[in-house]
């Protein structure tokens, strides 16, 4: 009778550790898939974050060099250097001091010649005005062509990450298609065709962008400056009835912000003064004035960052 309860009990206990066994068993198999999904979800939102940096500094670098093709500076004001002339150096030097030659001599050890050669570097900063109808500037190709060349090394780095990320490959292709189109186009020094693959270049971008699920200010305002740099790169060409449908595209994308209830209060009245220049902007294509049509897009640019 104690043998077969003996039994009893150990068959009892052996089931209820199997139990136990089996359930510590799911539980750890259960915390190793979370970990490992964690994990993963971790890994891939920091590729995506890094993207969403490559993508963004792109986009400037673009943007920069849309502007050079019309010498458009987003500051009012360029600070430049004039080296002063020894003669002038000395004539402000001796100005300035109430010693004669002789004492000033005197006082610092016979150290006047010496003195007068360490002002020969000196320079003045001026601020000169650089605004649309006073640039009489050329077209800088070279530091176009340098600017493109070094944008060229930030791709394939950018290329492997948008496809990791699952992007779509044909958006991915047509990208580094266009981006070699450009660098023809840059190298042959050819406004129009520049403007035109700048725009092809940034356009398919934004397509690239949307395959991020990131904030829908951001993704809004690039679709926006696509259709405003469309118009921009046919000014030269005249065509001002695209140059207008290229506008309203432009105002219809982006009146999506203004019942936009995500964005907050402060951004609000930024995004509305943006909605009343891109209509501003397309009173610049009725009167067909290039220059007008210049100064009201520079504006626009310079507000749109501050959204």
């Amino acid at each position: 009778m104690q043998i077969l309860l003996k039994r009893k009990i150990g068959g009892y206990i052996l089931k209820n550790f199997r139990r136990i066994a089996y359930v510590v068993v799911i539980i750890i198999i259960v915390i190793l898939s979370y970990l490992i999904y964690s994990n993963a979800n971790s890994g891939e939102e920091d590729l995506k974050d890094k993207a969403v940096s490559e993508f963004r500094y792109f986009e400037s670098k673009l943007v920069d060099l849309l502007n050079t093709m019309n010498n458009i500076e987003f500051r009012n004001y360029k600070i430049f250097t004039d080296e002063l002339s020894k003669e002038t150096t000395e004539k402000v030097a001796e100005g300035t001091s109430s010693e004669t030659p002789s004492e000033k001599g005197q006082s610092e050890g016979g150290k006047t010649e010496s003195s007068a050669e360490e002002t020969e570097d000196s320079k003045k900063y001026e601020l000169e005005l650089k605004g649309v109808l006073t640039s009489k500037e050329e077209i800088d190709w070279d530091n176009i062509k340098s600017q493109v060349e070094i944008l060229y090394a930030s791709i394939p780095a950018m290329t492997i990450d948008l496809y990791q990320l699952n992007v779509n490959q044909e958006y991915i292709l047509e990208f580094n298609r266009s981006y070699d189109q450009l660098a023809i186009a840059v190298k042959n020094e050819d406004k129009e065709k520049t403007l035109e693959n700048l725009t092809n270049v940034y356009s398919n971008l934004q397509k690239i962008l949307t395959s991020f699920n990131i904030d829908n200010l951001y993704n809004t305002l690039v679709e926006t400056k696509v259709e405003i740099f469309r118009a921009y790169s046919k000014l030269d060409g005249g065509n001002w009835e695209e140059i207008g449908n290229d506008v309203k595209r432009a105002i219809e994308v982006y009146s999506k912000l203004l019942t936009d209830t995500s964005i907050n209060e402060n951004n609000q009245y930024v995004v509305s003064k943006c909605y009343i220049m891109l209509n501003e902007l397309q009173s610049a294509v009725e009167i067909e004035d290039i220059e007008i049509f210049l100064i009201k897009y520079k504006n626009l640019l310079e507000e749109i960052q501050n959204v």
